[in-house]
């Protein structure tokens, strides 16, 4: 009745459940709170190392065959960069104008409530930018193989 392929050879079922549950509890609750962060810190370093590129860089004639693709793929890590940077200064400004029209405790309540929103909304941006490269590959790869056969 088991199925023994898809069993680690010498561990049984009770041996594999609680590793695979703290796994599971791990992927779904854990990287849920910190893909944001990490998907921000990535936008940066990349920003960050081509930065160094294009200064370091002495021929700056350095091209691609897909010039907007390029640019397009870079532009996506400076909007995730700079939506926490202006998300932040909306939220303190929103924080300090709320205090004066509704109260300290509504301007608080609200701007947490911008805070996460704006925190988690960074995986949204990436899955945008993600699937529009994906499309945008997925053209250029049609293309180069159209060329090739003709």
């Amino acid at each position: 009745m088991s199925d023994d392929k898809n069993m680690i050879p010498g561990i049984s079922v009770k041996q594999q459940l609680g590793p695979a549950l703290i796994q599971a509890l791990i992927l779904v609750i854990l990287r849920l709170f910190t893909i944001p962060l990490r998907i921000w810190l990535g936008a940066m370093a990349r920003l960050a190392e081509l930065h160094e590129e294009t200064r370091n860089e002495s021929d700056s004639t350095k091209t691609t065959e897909f010039p907007v693709l390029d640019w397009f793929r870079r532009a996506w890590d400076g909007v995730i960069l700079l939506w926490w940077v202006g998300g932040g200064i909306f939220v303190v400004f929103g924080f300090l104008g709320g205090i004066f029209i509704y109260g300290i405790m509504e301007a608080f309540a609200t701007a947490l409530a911008a805070t996460v929103v704006l925190y988690f909304s960074v995986i949204f941006i990436s899955l945008m930018k993600e699937s529009m490269i994906l499309l945008l590959s997925i053209a250029t790869n049609v293309e180069s193989i159209r060329r090739k056969r003709n």
